[in-house]
């Protein structure tokens, strides 16, 4: 997936109408994912655009997933169906805290997920009933001793980063936000990679007609 640009995250929430903050280290927190789904691929991205003290564009981008990984897709731990987190924004929705014993960001406030049983449900999401809550939706790292190739049991729902080091410079990205903006907290924007895409020109076909015996393009 092409890494997004400070300009086209900012763009973006202004076309969709969300708020997007420009003080030093008040930080816009996105995830983005790759479409079309592939199960078990960290092909998705958790992204932060910010300014820093000099007032210069950044961007933070590590590889993750956004999806939850086959084998709760298939088996889901709840009984209405696997969480599948539906985009959208979530306001002030994430702090520091543990997931199972290791740092993480942990949900704070209420999430809406598509409850999948099967792969077939992805292509349907319009039909798929949702649910919205408390769900421990947290963003954490896959493995705590190597780079994940699948994202596996790694997720029922959560948004996973595939390498352990990312989430640790995600913990100190808000720690750096709590220090200058006095703000402990992350909003979220789960977003489809297509969001980002320009809109494709419309090609207007010519229409020919005949004067005189001779075609003319019109």
């Amino acid at each position: 997936m092409k890494r997004p640009t400070y300009d086209s995250l900012k763009s973006l929430c202004a076309a969709k109408g969300h708020p997007f903050f420009t003080k030093a280290f008040d930080l816009n927190f996105f995830g983005i994912r790759a479409v079309p789904f592939t199960p078990d691929r960290f092909d998705d991205l958790l992204a932060v655009a910010y300014t820093d003290v000099n007032g210069t564009p950044r961007v933070f981008a590590a590889p993750a997933s956004t999806d939850p990984g086959l084998i709760y897709i298939d088996r889901p731990l709840h009984p209405a169906g696997c969480a599948f987190l539906r985009p959208g924004r979530y306001p002030a929705v994430y702090t520091l805290g543990s997931h199972k014993g290791i740092p993480a960001l942990v949900q704070i406030r209420p999430m809406t997920v598509y409850r999948i049983s099967s792969l077939d449900d992805l292509a349907a999401l319009d039909a798929v009933p949702t649910d919205t809550g408390l769900f421990g939706i947290n963003v954490h790292q896959a493995s705590a001793i190597s780079i994940a190739t699948i994202v596996g049991s790694y997720s029922a729902g959560c948004q996973v980063l595939q390498w352990s080091a990312d989430l640790a410079y995600l913990r100190d990205l808000l720690r750096a936000q709590a220090r200058y903006t006095g703000c402990d907290t992350l909003s979220y924007t789960l977003i489809q990679e297509t969001d980002l895409q320009p809109p494709q020109p419309q090609i207007v076909q010519p229409r020919l007609s005949k004067a005189a015996g001779i075609d003319a393009v019109i």
